[in-house]
């Protein structure tokens, strides 16, 4: 449509968008990729990691997501894909200068998504700033309730260690923030499947705060490609309490390396 081609002619912003895909949704992904193009506030590079393990190379793709390569989508192909670690793994260099915007392949972002982060992160520029995000919880004896118990879709006035960004919406991170990730070996024995929390961890152990953008999600909800259920990670994560699993082994990595983990998450948990 017009505002497709609009927003390519529009000065893009210095920020990338970087994402992945798996064979079950190649089909649709041409859609979420379209909606990144058509930003309010667009980015340099929408960039589409995927493994050659998966595909060959780009004729392997739809015609329809051929067709916007080079129009503001590079695909970059690594050897062997890490799934939804594509995301940041092979081009986390990039957010040395950029700030860098994670998104899941299965969501039809509305025009002003991005803006919404970018202009958080003008107040709050050391923030990780989610569209979307979770609360953790304790129990009455301060353990960490299982992921299905936190609180959904919170949104609060001030940054806070307790909030943990979700993919779904869309999440900025700082310039830099990736040059502090730990090893990609770490990861794949600590949080395979869970990148979320995964990066949720890395934020505390660096002491970032979570910024969630103050707007309701409502209007997202059919927000979805057709092919959102296709082998969805969350489905086994939240349903057989992976994520649990990878919860608990993560926040071991942290005691070890001194990150006092429920000082931070509690400070401002009930505010």
């Amino acid at each position: 449509g017009k505002g497709y081609l609009a927003a390519i002619v529009q000065k893009s912003e210095d920020y990338v968008i970087s994402l992945t895909t798996f064979p079950a949704r190649i089909r649709s992904v041409h859609l979420v990729i379209k909606s990144l193009l058509a930003q309010s506030k667009p980015a340099r590079e929408v960039i589409l990691n995927v493994g050659r393990d998966e595909f060959k190379n780009q004729w392997a793709f739809p015609q329809a997501l051929t067709d916007l390569i080079g129009k503001g989508l590079t695909v970059e192909f690594v050897d062997r894909t890490a799934h939804q670690y594509d995301k940041f793994l092979h081009n986390r260099s990039i957010n040395k200068d950029s700030k860098f915007v994670i998104v899941d392949d299965d969501v039809i972002y509305p025009p002003d998504a991005m803006a919404l982060l970018l202009d958080e992160s003008e107040n709050h520029p050391d923030c990780v700033i989610a569209n979307r995000c979770h609360r953790i919880k304790f129990d009455p004896d301060n353990n960490i309730l299982p992921y299905s118990l936190w609180d959904r879709e919170v949104f609060l006035e001030e940054p806070s260690h307790a909030l943990i960004a979700t993919g779904a919406g869309g999440v900025l991170y700082p310039k830099g923030f990736f040059e502090h990730c730990a090893s990609d070996k770490t990861i794949m024995a600590l949080c395979p499947y869970a990148d979320d929390i995964w990066l949720k961890v890395m934020s505390l152990s660096m002491g970032v705060e979570v910024k969630s953008t103050q707007h309701s999600l409502d209007s997202w909800k059919l927000g979805y490609t057709p092919d959102m259920n296709e082998f969805a990670l969350h489905e086994g994560n939240v349903g057989f309490g992976l994520n649990d699993i990878q919860i608990k082994k993560a926040l071991r990595w942290l005691e070890q390396q001194n990150v006092d983990w429920r000082v931070l998450v509690s400070m401002r948990s009930d505010s």
